[in-house]
């Protein structure tokens, strides 16, 4: 989010110049900007937000200044990562088990002659169903999805996938495609992809000049 605020002289706002870039000398922790509250103490399950701040001239009125604030806030991740990313990641993989059953190469005997590989797949879609019902009940309600909705979403695709091939391809077809051993290395590219775009969405980055400014939409020279 981000909040705006104008000043007619410098003296009311503490700055400090760096070249062409202006930014705040104090600590802008807390705020209160249209009944959102924000204190310097974090609730629970939630990182300590980051807040950037910078004063830049507001060319629609001369003589003023404009300083404006954009806070950056995110859920802790190890919750998720413990309790439904590392759950689903291991879900995933055991369709990889399912087609080595359809393969006729398990090398239990006794589960491979009392196993049906599409139970198996039908069981793991049904247990990760359960896990996204429990997900969504503790996050807020959104309109739009999420990164963990997309790792469920794309965890899904990849055991109807393993349906299919169970139903369609015959046994010597899977062997000579080793199609186990290609879903298992699909589930782990797609899991260290997901891994660093994750890394990526989860740092903040950091402002290094002022990058707003009213009305013109025109970015600071560098």
């Amino acid at each position: 989010m981000s909040a705006i605020f104008w000043t007619r002289v410098w003296r009311h706002v503490r700055i400090e110049e760096f070249g062409r870039s202006y930014a705040l000398g104090t600590s802008f922790q807390e705020f209160d900007v249209l009944g959102f509250r924000g204190d310097a103490t974090p609730c629970p399950g939630w990182d300590p937000y980051i807040c950037e701040s910078n004063v830049v001239p507001n060319r629609a009125r001369i003589g003023e200044l404009m300083f404006y604030g954009r806070f950056w806030v995110r859920r802790k991740p190890f919750y998720f990562i413990v309790a439904l990313l590392f759950p689903t990641a291991v879900v995933t993989f055991m369709g990889a088990s399912a087609i080595l059953i359809a393969s006729g190469e398990a090398p239990n005997g006794i589960v491979l002659g009392g196993e049906s590989p599409l139970s198996l797949v039908a069981g793991l879609m049904l247990t990760m169903v359960a896990m996204k019902f429990s997900y969504t009940e503790s996050v807020p309600k959104l309109g739009y999805l999420t990164m963990l909705d997309t790792y469920i979403a794309v965890s899904f695709l990849f055991l109807t996938a393993a349906a299919l091939l169970i139903v369609l391809l015959p046994e010597e077809m899977l062997q000579q495609l080793r199609a186990a051993a290609v879903f298992s290395g699909l589930c782990l590219l797609f899991n260290i992809v997901y891994a660093v775009i994750a890394y990526r969405e989860f740092r903040i980055p950091v402002e290094q000049s002022p990058r707003f400014t009213f009305p013109e939409a025109k970015v600071a020279p560098e």
